[in-house]
């Protein structure tokens, strides 16, 4: 005898109906049996069912004040950062000019001694020499740029 394809359709159709009952009630019955029997249980073991835990504090928020308060370090550190970039940078600074300090003097003691030795050797009443004039202009370059330098320190 052969089956029709409709047939197998609603067998298989029904069988799974079968499965889900069977499934929904075992789990009803599971359900329902521990229901029944957790009071006993508990009762038992002499515990009362554990409380449950209190519900989280609501999120704090933020008052002006702690606000202002915390943009006010925040502008402290970022001054405090400043004032200690400005102060290396002066010290870097003054670094620079005892170093061009250091060139620079004795190169003003040398041109001395030359236009002193210069002056000397010829005579100034008649005639300055060119090489004198370029020496005391240089003499004088220097001077001010060692000027400048002892202000920095």
């Amino acid at each position: 005898m052969m089956i029709g394809f409709h047939c197998l359709r609603e067998i298989r159709l029904f069988s799974w109906w079968l499965v889900g009952v069977a499934c929904l009630r075992s789990g009803l019955v599971a359900l329902l049996l521990v229901a029944l029997l957790m009071p006993f249980a508990l009762a038992q073991q002499g515990q009362k069912p554990p409380p449950l835990p209190p519900p989280p504090p609501p999120p704090r928020t933020e008052s002006v004040f702690e606000r202002l308060e915390r943009a006010r370090e925040r502008q402290e550190r970022q001054d405090a950062r400043a004032a200690q970039r400005r102060t290396q940078a002066a010290n870097a600074d003054r670094r620079r000019s005892l170093g061009q300090l250091r060139q620079d003097l004795p190169r003003l003691r040398q041109l001395l001694y030359e236009i002193q030795r210069e002056l000397r050797q010829t005579d100034t009443r008649n005639v300055l020499s060119v090489g004198l004039h370029k020496k005391g202009d240089e003499l004088e370059k220097l001077a001010k740029r060692v000027r400048k330098n002892i202000r920095k320190l």
